[in-house]
């Protein structure tokens, strides 16, 4: 991913190096306002363009100023369109004549002008995107259409218009101006499309940002029209008073909207006129666009203390205080204001706010100015001089101190004789700390103290005296009231209990209620009432007690005989749970120790609390290691056994898969079942993007990058065995032909290397006149080598010396990789023909044969049968013996690299996501199923599975017999190459140049 600023790199310079050096993918801009633009770059060349807000440019439009539709049939395809589910685009072409050539042409002039704007720019976040496609930014009926526009013509043309809008930007800049007409349209009509729609949206009402809506053509060129206009006076714009007044007129009609525009364009009109700001603000604070709002009327209020009018700053800038408490310049302008118009209240928040900031600041003689003009507004608040003075204090410097002392004894002369001990103890002992060597001073402070303490002691008792006079009062007259009362009292909550004891059959605490009276009110009249009902009480609780012990020896007998039973049943669970166990019957055991743990722990008590529950913990794939609680007690499978209710805390890992964690309780479960997720074993990076297979011999791994160079690694050592050129940095190589010892690859000088894997050193070398970029092929007995290139040049190599025995030309550049077959070497070119020429100097054309379509991939011969794709989503399955088209299947999707063999089907994969199988002899697709969102990249078959990575950086594995996916990984880059299987490991690259190692386990 490349990324930075349009403030540092100028587009035309981003431009220029994805063109040279011929990138694929998404250039993603962000604007100031959020607004964000999307480019798809394809080989270097533009090939679609979004925007995320602003609204684009009409298909329509175009079309209409281009001349291939009329404006009533574009109103009528609209009208159509809203009652089909159609494209605008497939509409015109169905219903009103517009071919597929006008729509491309649209097309393309649409997102030309759109990109123009972007070189109108200043600044802009810019990010890069190698190789990626994000299908949900753009429309569908773009996609579809192919288009490619060449980037320096339009670098060039960008660059010139950028040029001009700095003319242009001298009288239209913002977007927020507003322009009247100033005559009638003109006698001589109008010179083009542009300058018609332009004069009729200019109404005196619509702002220039608005117009765009409505302009059919780029922002450019309706700038560039008004400029035109206004330099021949043709229009005007609206002076600050017209604006205030429509702007007045438009908030009293209710449309909010239109006044902010006018007002808007009235503040830039006079920027040092508050009146509009003010007025703008209260109409954007009416939409809840209160951010806006408030900058409006900080605009306003510092408008207002540049002009000295201070009761407006008062009136504006108060009530933003409470939103921007912090803000220095409104506190200093409504400081001063509230200050100049006595206004204490609003001076002493604010002053005191601003003092705060200052001293945050380390401003701390400007902080006690303001303070000090506080107290000259308040002279009588003690406590703020005597926080002045103790700032005062901290200067440490003979000229604040005697600022400090004099604050000081003025407060205590405000004081005065009469004022409060307290306040005047604080002034003397801060005025003491200032000046210790003035004894009068601690003379005062002690005299004060003692005063103090008198006073506090007089209080007290005062206080004490009067309390203990009412209490022994109080005492005489009420105990023996309270007495009786409190007996009268007891004996009805008695009555009380009595009665709950009929319904309840406890009658204990109504005995100890009557009781009670008696003991603490034996003197009270009602004592011997209460000895009456106690003793009546006692005698039925007596009869009550004899029948229940009757009751209980009865259900005694019955427990007993039901414990006996119990317990056989209990010993008949312990002895059927160990069978179980001893049969390896788990999950039985567990069930049957549960049951004993939840009904039978009366019975055997000892026996129930030490059962040992067995929990079986299996993954897939086997022998992760298991830690129980932090402990490592063993591998998977593995049977735990613990206590009912112990904390079951695992934790399972792997080397290639992500560890796992679980927390529980033993006894929830029988058995836990984990499928690890697979994860690399190692990753190591060694180059810059590689965009192209990789090979192994088991052991070292070898693969081209686009940095030139052509690598051996060893993935078990971590260590480069070697590395060789093989073109320039950035450089697009051939697709390389792996053999069992040596290497085959050209590049884009024309270059064909033949070098050894145990050591890179060139066994041959040939030099061709023009660009290799598809695959080298080799003979079936290894004696021929096989080169296409961009020329359309077969060209013939004998593998054992490198010397060329032969060429032919075909019509058109051939881009992937010819076939051998019997004495025949194949070729397909972009001319839509398979050329069958002789071995081995290519001099005799034994069969041609045409195809529909470009072709896709490279031929591929099995048997007698060759099979190759092409862009239109064809598979064709050739027979090479009777040299005819066995058959030709739609795959209904553009197909994406190689298709393979498995079994007695083809498998191809599709730019859609999708794999589909097809019957390799009838050519009847079996099975199409969906594996990923985005583009997939080449395909790998081992065994029943294949393997294969997405443009979204996704690898994963699919079971062809189960037809599902079985797990998946996510890496951070493009993977577009087959990933590699050796073993039980698999190797993978991504474009950003990053292998990881994965291993594969059965299930």
């Amino acid at each position: 991913m490349i990324k930075g600023n349009l403030a540092s790199f100028s587009l035309g310079e981003i431009f220029q190096s994805l063109a040279v050096n011929t990138h694929t993918g998404t250039m993603k801009i962000l604007e100031k306002t959020g607004e964000e633009k999307y480019l798809y770059f394809s080989k270097g060349e533009i090939c679609l363009f979004s925007s995320s807000s602003h609204p684009s440019l009409r298909i329509g439009e175009i079309l209409i100023r281009s001349g291939a539709l009329e404006r009533s049939k574009l109103e009528e395809a609209l009208e159509l369109q809203k009652t089909s589910s159609e494209r605008l685009g497939g509409i015109l072409i169905k219903h009103f004549g517009v071919s597929q050539s006008d729509i491309e042409i649209a097309l393309e002039t649409k997102i030309c002008e759109e990109i123009y704007d972007l070189f109108l720019l200043n600044e802009a976040e810019f990010e890069f995107f190698v190789d990626h496609f994000p299908e949900e930014i753009f429309e569908s009926y773009e996609k579809n259409i192919h288009i490619s526009i060449n980037t320096t013509n339009v670098l060039m043309e960008g660059l010139r218009l950028a040029d001009e809008w700095k003319v242009i930007q001298r009288k239209v800049g913002t977007f927020n101006e507003i322009f009247a007409l100033t005559g009638p349209p003109p006698a001589e009509g109008y010179s083009c499309v542009e300058e018609e729609a332009v004069y009729t949206l200019i109404d005196g009402q619509t702002p220039v940002s608005e117009i765009f809506d409505y302009f059919p053509g780029s922002r450019f060129e309706c700038c560039k029209t008004l400029f035109e206009f206004l330099g021949a006076g043709r229009i005007r714009p609206l002076s600050l008073e017209e604006c205030r007044q429509k702007g007045n007129e438009a908030s009293k009609k209710g449309d909010t909207q239109s006044a902010i525009f006018f007002l808007n364009y009235a503040t830039q009109l006079g920027p040092d006129r508050p009146e509009p700001f003010v007025l703008v603000g209260k109409l954007l604070k009416q939409i809840d666009k209160e951010h806006e709002a408030q900058a409006a009327h900080l605009k306003a209020t510092q408008l207002y203390f540049e002009a000295g009018d201070f009761k407006k700053v008062i009136e504006v800038g108060d009530p933003l205080l409470k939103s921007h408490p912090r803000d220095e310049e409104l506190l200093t302008a409504v400081f001063q204001a509230a200050m100049a118009e006595k206004k204490k209240e609003i001076a002493s928040n604010s002053g005191e706010c601003l003092a705060q900031i200052l001293l945050d600041k380390g401003s701390r003689a400007h902080a006690i100015e303001i303070l000090q003009r506080l107290i000259g507004l308040f002279p009588s608040d003690l406590m703020r001089r005597l926080y002045v003075a103790g700032l005062l204090k901290e200067g440490n410097n003979s000229q604040d101190q005697d600022r400090a002392i004099h604050l000081l004894e003025e407060g205590l002369d405000l004081v005065g004789s009469k004022g409060d001990i307290n306040e005047k103890i604080k002034v003397n002992r801060l005025l003491f700390e200032i000046c210790p060597d003035r004894q009068d001073v601690k003379q005062e402070i002690s005299n004060l103290l003692s005063l103090q303490e008198r006073v506090i002691k007089r209080k007290k008792a005062k206080v004490t005296l009067f309390g203990i006079v009412c209490i022994v009062l109080l005492l005489l007259a009420l105990i023996p009231i309270l007495y009786e009362i409190k007996a009268r009292e007891l004996y009805s909550h008695a009555q009380r209990l009595e009665q709950i004891s009929k319904e309840t059959g406890n009658y204990q605490v109504a005995v100890d209620a009557y009781t009670r009276l008696i003991d603490e009110y034996s003197m009270s009249t009602r004592a011997s009432m209460a000895e009456a009902s106690r003793d009546s009480l006692v005698q039925r609780e007596k009869t009550k007690a004899e029948v229940i012990q009757k009751v209980e020896n009865t259900k005694k007998f019955e427990q007993a005989q039901k414990f006996k039973k119990a317990k056989q049943n209990v010993v008949s669970k312990f002895e059927r749970a160990a069978e179980f166990e001893s049969k390896g019957k788990f999950p039985q055991a567990f069930a049957l120790y549960k049951e004993l743990l939840n009904a039978d722990r009366n019975l055997f008590p000892q026996e129930v609390e030490t059962i040992l529950l067995p929990v079986i913990v299996t993954s897939n794939p086997p022998g992760c290691n298991v830690t129980l609680n932090k402990k490592v007690v063993g591998k998977t499978p593995i049977v735990l056994r613990a206590e009912i209710d112990k904390p079951l805390e695992l934790h399972l890992s792997r080397d290639g898969c992500e560890p796992h964690n679980l927390k529980s309780k033993f006894g929830e479960k029988a058995s836990y079942h984990f499928e690890m997720k697979l994860r690399p074993i190692t990753d190591f990076r060694l180059s810059s993007a590689i965009h192209d297979p990789i090979d192994s011999d088991g052991e070292d791994l070898v693969f081209p990058s686009r940095d030139g160079f052509f690598y051996s690694f060893s993935p078990k050592n971590q260590k480069l065995n070697w590395r060789r050129v093989i073109g320039r940095f950035g450089d697009k190589a051939s697709t390389p032909l792996y053999l069992p010892t040596e290497i085959v690859i050209g590049n884009v000088n024309g270059e064909v290397s033949c070098f050894s894997r145990e050591n890179g050193k060139s066994r041959w070398r040939l030099f061709l006149e023009h660009s290799i970029l598809a695959r080298p092929s080799v003979s079936e007995d290894a004696r021929y080598v096989a080169v296409g290139d961009t020329s359309g040049k077969l060209s013939l190599i004998d593998n054992k010396s490198g010397k060329l025995t032969g060429q032919f030309q075909t019509e058109n550049e051939i881009l992937f990789a010819p076939a051998f077959w019997n004495y025949m070497a194949i070729v397909a070119s972009e001319d839509n023909n398979l050329y069958f020429v002789s071995l081995p100097k290519a001099k005799k054309v034994i069969h041609t044969e045409s195809f529909p379509g470009e072709i896709s991939c490279d031929l591929q011969v099995y048997g007698q049968t060759m099979i190759f794709t092409t862009r239109d989503g064809q598979l064709h399955s050739y027979d090479l013996s009777q040299r005819r088209f066995k058959w030709t299947r739609n795959l209904e999707g553009e197909p994406v690299g190689n298709p393979i063999q498995y079994q007695d089907q083809f498998l191809t994969s599709l730019a859609s996501g999708e794999i589909v199988a097809i019957e390799s002899e009838s050519g009847v697709i079996k099975w199409k199923q969906s594996l990923c969102k985005s583009l997939p990249g080449q395909i790998t078959l081992n065994a029943d599975k294949i393997y294969m990575g997405t443009q979204e950086g996704e690898v994963f594995g699919f079971d062809l017999k189960s037809k599902t996916k079985i797990w998946s990984y996510r890496s951070d880059s493009v993977i577009s190459q087959a990933p590699l299987v050796f073993g039980h490991h698999l190797f993978v690259v991504t474009h950003g140049g990053k292998f990881f190692i994965m291993e594969l386990f059965k299930g």
